[in-house]
């Protein structure tokens, strides 16, 4: 999965993206407004800067500290001409919401010789009481795809994920979008069952 960050649509929007990568404890650095700031090599190879603003100093550098792979969040910052991420949390998001537009390879990945995956469209809650959504795709490969099999239609999924982009179909042609990366085992609760009189009485 590619983790390169493309603008999705709209003008001032904020661009929430994750990388996953280690950290060069070498170029760790503070200026004098107090901006940390530091080089994550990718596990693509490539070198990202992330910059920790305010409190968030404090989170990139026990990131640094912390050592080892790990996952990044932030949004992208300075424009064409100093991209960085500005960081706001390490490890992957918590999210749960409904499935719909369910695909997956569960019946023929064995024979065909790949990796197993599922990939949904989520109406992932947000707020406290989960009233609030914004509908992405997630995706799921190898055990964490194994970990939801049987979703069907309608089920309420819970997994941790990691935003990030990638290119899709869509009414222009290829374009990136906003996805969510299931990083580890996830769970779902089925859908409830409609009232059986309800379904077999039309309406009026």
């Amino acid at each position: 999965m590619a983790d390169e960050n493309k603008d999705t649509g709209g003008k001032n929007r904020n661009i929430h993206t994750s990388y996953v990568g280690t950290f060069d404890a070498d170029s760790f650095a503070v200026d004098d407004k107090g901006v940390a700031s530091a080089t994550l090599k990718t596990a693509g190879g490539d070198d990202k800067v992330v910059k920790g603003y305010n409190d968030n100093a404090k989170t990139l550098e026990d990131a640094v500290k912390a050592g080892g792979e790990q996952i990044v969040r932030g949004t992208m910052l300075g424009g064409g001409k100093n991209p960085h991420m500005g960081i706001y949390a390490t490890g992957p998001e918590q999210i749960a919401g409904v499935a719909k537009k369910i695909r997956h390879n569960f019946d023929t990945y064995e024979a065909e010789g790949k990796q197993p995956y599922v990939n949904a469209f989520v109406g992932v809650e947000r707020g406290e009481n989960g009233d609030t959504k914004i509908h992405r795709p997630v995706t799921a490969f190898g055990d964490d795809a194994l970990s939801l099999k049987g979703i069907e239609e309608g089920d309420r999924l819970s997994v941790p994920a990691r935003v990030t982009h990638e290119q899709r179909d869509g009414k222009d042609g290829k374009q990136w979008q906003e996805i969510y990366r299931v990083t580890g085992e996830g769970s779902f609760e089925k859908a409830p069952a409609k009232d059986k009189e309800e379904e077999e009485t039309p309406n009026p």
